[in-house]
Formats: structure tokens, sequence, C-alpha cells
């Protein structure tokens, strides 16, 4: 798998895809390469004087040789845990995070990987959005992701119940 910043550009998705953990649906022995990839880029542009740093968060661009789909994988603002997903303003999933990853994988793929017996069942460890839905610039602020109508923030978000009279009592910890 070759493994790529991906530079400011609009992608109108011609397929759908699958978003979620890649831990969950990478083959094993694709994983592997994947994160040494990962590290070897980031290493060697750190290393190269003349690059700027690289943002905490951006969209790397993965080529999958044997098929030529292409990936997209970012890192989350806070690491493991459970992320909302939004289409059109809707949240659509919660998505569990092991890898501090997140990924937005065509689902050709997926189907690759399961019909050639590399990963079995996928279609509970994500969400699958419709191309559709997927138009426009693909971008990340601070781990959070946008492409077209999908939104998948993964910092802060005030969730308090402005209604909820005992949420201030559960934020200073009056609950044991």
């Amino acid at each position: 798998m070759h493994y790529e910043k991906l530079k400011d550009t609009v992608i109108n998705a011609s397929t759908d895809f699958w978003i979620g953990d890649p831990c969950y649906v990478i083959p094993d022995t694709h994983w592997g390469p994947l994160c040494d990839n990962w590290q070897s880029y980031e290493k060697e542009h750190d290393a190269n004087p003349e690059n700027t740093p690289l943002p905490r968060s951006y969209i790397a661009e993965v080529q999958d040789e044997e098929t030529g789909y292409t990936l997209y994988c970012w890192s989350t603002a806070y690491g493991d845990g459970s992320y909302k997903l939004f289409v059109n303003d809707n949240e659509v999933a919660s998505l569990s995070v092991d890898a501090g990853t997140l990924s937005a994988i065509p689902v050709g793929l997926i189907e690759h990987w399961k019909s050639t017996g590399q990963i079995s069942d996928y279609e509970d460890l994500g969400h699958v959005v419709s191309a559709d839905k997927l138009q426009g610039e693909l971008i990340t602020e601070n781990g959070d992701m946008f492409w077209g109508d999908v939104r998948l923030p993964t910092g802060y978000e005030d969730e308090s119940d402005e209604d909820d009279p005992w949420s201030d009592c559960e934020e200073e910890g009056f609950f044991l």
C-alpha cells in the first residue's frame, strides 16, 4: 500500500465508501505495511528541513496497488473512543475507534478483501455512505473530518443538556 499526504483537492466520489476505524477492515497482511508506510512518511517528511511540519491531523491518501483503489486515513483529535458520524446534520452512526485513526474506504475494496477471504463481515464495524453524499473537498480540521454532506467530529463538542438540572452536578463530580 502506497501512502502519501493528500493534497488539497476536491474528491467527487464515484462509489460508496465505508467509514470507520481501518484496523477493523484492513487485512492483517496489509495493516503492518500501512502502519510502516505511515510512520516512514512522517519520519521522512520531518527529516527534510525544507518541509513545513505536518499538521496534527491531515488526510493520507493510500493506494492499494493490487486493486487500484484509493482509501483515505486521518488521525482523530483525541485517539481512541466513540465518535458520531453525521450525514446532512443527522447522526447516522457512532463509530468505535481503537487505532486512533479513521478512514474512508471504497466499498469495492472491502468487498474484494471479503470475497478473497482476507476479512470477514465488516458491515457493523463502520458505516457505508453513498457516493452522492461524498462530493467536494475532503478535509480535516483538528481531527474533525468534512466531506460533502458528511461530518465526523472527533474534537471536543459541548454536549451538556441545558434542560437537565443534574448535568452540572455530574460535571462537578457529585456522582460517584
